[in-house]
């Protein structure tokens, strides 16, 4: 009887801690260099936090789909934490500008001024990663 009780004692153990880590936020790290993001994908879940780092060679400012958020500007080597939730629009895009120390929307140049911006796309999903 006392095994089955050790035996019963572990299994709920091991259960209660599986269930507490499978439970636990993550944090994504997202590159933002010239050309793009990397990973351009970022397999999450709710609750997780994305932290996007810009290794590129100017400032970024990071939006979600129907500007849902904005990061501001990201400086050179800096970061910015996106606290992921069901709601959100699961696509984003920094806008480059060239031959500019600034990009984005929101950084005060006029629609002409961006006329050879580049744009980055990148997304979040809820989708299992793939193996």
């Amino acid at each position: 009887m006392l095994y089955s009780f050790r035996k019963g004692a572990f299994a709920l153990a091991a259960a209660v801690t599986l269930a507490g880590t499978a439970a636990q936020a993550e944090t994504h790290s997202v590159l933002i260099v010239d050309g793009g993001f990397f990973p351009p994908v970022v397999h999450v879940q709710p609750g997780d936090e994305i932290e996007f780092t810009n290794n590129s060679e100017s400032v970024q400012i990071i939006t979600g789909d129907a500007e849902s958020w904005t990061s501001g500007e990201i400086e050179l080597d800096s970061t910015y934490l996106l606290a992921v939730n069901e709601e959100l629009p699961h696509g984003f895009v920094a806008v480059i500008v060239q031959g500019e120390a600034d990009a984005g929307e929101g950084d005060g140049d006029t629609d002409a001024d961006n006329e050879g911006a580049l744009e980055l796309y990148g997304e979040f999903t809820f989708e299992p990663a793939p193996i």
